[in-house]
């Protein structure tokens, strides 16, 4: 069984490259049509904890940006969401918002069913949010801003939300203030997408047992996932960090074998500039993670599971390009089956300016 890579494509536009320095920008923001300044906008670097917010005249300083190419999001109840790519050269912006009209929405998707919660809402807690060890402390607050809208015709479920949707994760220590573009699932192919833009806010607390907590519960997160994998692939890390990659070579429509033969790093990376290298492969990778076995909640999910940690990996079209913090574009050009597939969750999610301690 297929599924479309859960956050890595939330995360496909994004490619903010940390380092040490960093730089600011400052800008405006106007509404499109009365070139009128949107206050309260939010402005932010997508899936970071970098964020702030326009003031009564539309203007905004953002600082902490870190050196390289990143994406700049710009939100407001009422307008169309906004991302714009922006780089070491960028210093100050103007932005225009266009307003969200309802009539135009319901061109563009089904209308919504009323009773959309009591139908579909574990359904897309269990994609959206996960099944995870750590689903049951991470919650969305603002529930009655998503829309469920089912196409029969299709056979296929898309969810929209009114609002920025804030999700409390209580077991990772962040508040995470989520711009949803996109969530689709496709019932015949049993594949979904997600797309979408978050900004991630420290949880405070005094206590020393709930720092602690969210330091391991990082790490634990952090070690295994997809974003340690890109970051091992850029940096040439995949032996140190104990990761397998493997060929699946079909060998009809409905059969496929392993070559039991580990697939050297430079036969699927090649460099594309200095900030990024690229991938590209056949067929299908099989990804293993020895240093940790799979969370005992994923043999709810897939009895068949066997240790270690075990992933599959396909390349549609494209190649995508790696970045160092773990990013990739365009995410929509993976595919991914096995453990990711089940991890790679909002419970599990970690931005981009996470390093493990």
């Amino acid at each position: 069984m297929k599924k479309a890579l859960n956050f890595i494509v939330i995360l496909c536009c994004i490619l903010p490259i940390w380092g040490r320095a960093q730089h600011n920008i400052i800008g405006v923001v106007y509404n499109a049509e009365s070139k009128a300044p949107i206050e309260l906008a939010n402005v932010y670097i997508s899936n970071s904890t970098k964020g702030t917010i326009t003031d009564k005249t539309g203007k905004f300083n953002l600082n902490g940006i870190p050196v390289g190419q990143s994406e700049l999001v710009i939100s407001c109840i009422g307008f169309e969401t906004k991302s714009i790519i922006i780089n070491n050269s960028t210093k100050e912006i103007e932005v225009l918002l266009n307003p969200k009209y309802e009539d135009l929405q319901t061109v563009t998707i089904e209308a919504f069913d009323k009773n959309g919660w009591k139908k579909w809402g574990k359904f897309f807690l269990d994609y959206f949010i996960g099944t995870t060890e750590y689903s049951h402390d991470c919650k969305i607050l603002n529930t009655e801003a998503i829309k469920f809208h089912f196409s029969k015709k299709r056979n296929m479920l898309r969810v929209t939300a009114d609002e920025r949707l804030i999700i409390e994760n209580k077991a990772l220590g962040y508040i995470l203030k989520y711009d949803l573009s996109r969530f689709e699932f496709d019932f015949d192919n049993h594949t979904y997408l997600v797309q979408g833009h978050p900004l991630f806010e420290e949880m405070m607390s005094d206590k020393k047992s709930d720092q602690n907590k969210w330091i391991k519960n990082r790490n634990n997160a952090y070690y295994g996932s997809m974003m340690q994998f890109m970051r091992s692939l850029y940096h040439d890390q995949l032996e140190k960090d104990r990761f397998e990659v493997r060929r699946i070579i079909a060998s009809s429509p409905s059969t496929n074998f392993l070559v039991n033969k580990i697939v050297p790093r430079d036969s699927l990376i090649f460099k594309v500039d200095s900030v990024s290298v690229g991938l590209n492969f056949r067929d299908q990778l099989q990804v293993i993670y020895s240093l940790k076995e799979p969370s005992p909640y994923y043999s709810r999910y897939n009895n068949a599971y066997r240790a270690p940690q075990t992933s599959q990996l396909t390349l549609n079209d494209n190649v995508i390009k790696i970045y160092e913090n773990g990013s990739y574009y365009d995410g929509t050009n993976l595919v991914s089956a096995g453990y990711w597939a089940w991890s790679e969750k909002m419970s599990n999610l970690l931005p981009l300016d996470f390093e493990p301690n």
